[in-house]
């Protein structure tokens, strides 16, 4: 490993330290790192920006009040999160531009954490708190097991992608009939653990060292489907609490 060779290999260099695949490996691992700490920083601003949206719902009924009012900004943030996450999934030039992904990146936030703030405030003030809290834990928990494990989830593309049809299948079945807690409990648990292996599938992409990886040039499409991973993941266990505690969302 880092270019060191077994003493007595003549063919590559008699038991020394091979130099240039040395260095290479010791730049790409710098690379890597340096790009993990971009993804992570993008993200830590892509969160901020939905907690504090979350908070302005929460605490304002004038905020409350104008989407009750203006249901059409609902709509408009759903087109738009939906059509910027195409954008920066499917095609490189947008998201590889600077600064324009950036701007891509931010105008997808902002739209989220609006969707994701007229959410929160139809629920209780302690069911969301306990959620939020829940989901750090989770996720940091989760980080640390996809950085440890000798498993291997980015090898794991094709179930996860079947889970989550299978998933969504059964939330548009469920939404022609009457809510039941039962039905609740068994769709967010089961939300929660598709994007749990989401989440973790798409961190040790982020990391490197996988049957799949994504290049240090895509950390605006690594910020987005980690960001996109934790904030469904909170979004499950916000029901599957409410749903728990009796509350009506």
């Amino acid at each position: 490993m880092y270019g060191y060779v077994p003493a007595g290999d003549s063919e590559a260099g008699h038991g020394f330290w091979d130099k240039a695949s040395y260095a290479a490996e010791f730049a790409e691992a710098q690379v890597r790192q340096g790009f993990v700490r971009k993804v992570f920083g993008i993200l830590a601003v892509q969160l901020l920006i939905t907690v504090l949206a979350s908070s302005v719902f929460i605490v304002s009924d004038g905020a409350k009040s104008f989407v009750q009012s203006n249901p059409w900004t609902v709509l408009a943030a759903m087109l738009l999160v939906l059509g910027l996450s195409v954008m920066l999934s499917c095609f490189e030039g947008p998201r590889k531009t600077f600064p324009w992904n950036y701007v891509l990146l931010l105008a997808f936030t902002g739209a989220e954490a609006f969707l994701v703030g007229t959410i929160t405030a139809a629920y209780e003030t302690q069911v969301v708190v306990a959620a939020a809290g829940i989901t750090v834990l989770v996720t940091a928990g989760l980080t640390a097991f996809a950085c440890q494990t000798k498993y291997d989830f980015t090898a794991m593309g094709g179930v996860l992608l079947a889970a989550l049809l299978t998933l969504v299948g059964a939330s548009l079945v469920m939404a022609f009939f009457p809510a039941t807690k039962v039905g609740t409990i068994v769709i967010s648990s089961a939300g929660a653990l598709v994007f749990s292996a989401y989440l973790v599938f798409d961190i040790q992409l982020i990391m490197g060292g996988r049957a799949l990886e994504i290049g240090p040039d895509d950390y605006v499409l690594a910020a987005l489907c980690v960001y996109i991973d934790v904030i469904n993941l909170f979004l499950y266990i916000l029901n599957l609490i409410n749903a728990i505690s009796g509350n009506r969302g």
